[in-house]
């Protein structure tokens, strides 16, 4: 069923297959295990799609997720060396 899903694309006509990544693929750019992205995904933090037995996320949602996480720790690096620089 996935591979049908990947040949047939979009209305854009890129695959499929370009837009999802299968979860055990996210688990190394994460860096975490496949429970949590789960969990992620279940917040709504993270878009998932199942197609049978298999859980892909979109690569939109894992690029904005991963965009957010830079995004706070820019932050955070900004806020500690504002209060650094305050003593």
């Amino acid at each position: 069923m996935a591979q049908a899903a990947q040949q047939q694309g979009d209305s854009l006509g890129s695959p499929i297959g370009d837009q999802l990544i299968h979860i055990v693929d996210a688990e190394p750019i994460l860096g975490i295990r496949r429970a949590a992205i789960l969990r992620l995904a279940k917040a709504g933090k993270l878009a998932a799609v199942h197609l049978g037995a298999r859980c892909y996320i979109t690569r939109a949602s894992l690029s904005a997720y991963v965009d957010g996480l830079i995004e706070q720790a820019e932050r955070q690096r900004q806020e500690l060396s504002a209060a650094g620089r305050g003593q």
